[in-house]
């Protein structure tokens, strides 16, 4: 209060004056970066490419219509090589795999990738968001299911 303009009897006159002051003193908590656009894009663009590979999904394998029973055994290569990496990854959904089309993509830190497939596919913690209710509608209705992930560095 020692400061100006607050020690003096008329602290601001007009909503200028206002403007000036916050606009001169006060730190903005907005910052920019700049981006080389076409660096950024192709980046993006090779990510895009990789991820809706039709060549790269795994297949996720189910013996039957119960998506818990042995859904770790079935799909381990596919749990251990998303395991401890962070990814972005595409569940896919057809009616065979041959036909397989995007269904949803996400992404995930290297903490929790595992469980967070398992979640997806298999079994979900209540508190857990993630696809398992329709993933469930999807085996009732004989659908295949694949998934692609693009590990990210950093995260």
């Amino acid at each position: 209060m020692e400061k100006s303009p607050f020690c003096e009897p008329i602290i601001f006159r007009t909503s200028e004056e206002i403007s000036n002051y916050i606009n001169q003193t006060v730190e903005s908590k907005i910052s920019t970066i700049s981006f080389d656009k076409l660096t950024l894009e192709k980046m993006f663009s090779e990510v895009e490419s990789q991820l809706f590979d039709k060549q790269r999904i795994r297949n996720i394998v189910y013996n039957n219509k119960d998506c818990v029973t042995d859904f770790d055994k079935n799909n381990k290569k596919f749990l251990d090589d998303i395991n401890k990496k962070s990814v972005v990854y595409c569940i896919w959904v057809g009616t065979s795999f041959d036909n397989l089309n995007p269904f949803y993509v996400g992404h995930v830190f290297e903490t929790i990738s595992k469980q967070r497939m398992i979640a997806h596919f298999s079994r979900k913690n209540k508190a857990t968001g993630s696809k398992l209710e329709k993933i469930k509608i999807a085996i009732e209705d004989n659908l295949c299911l694949g998934a692609t992930f693009i590990q990210i560095n950093p995260a």
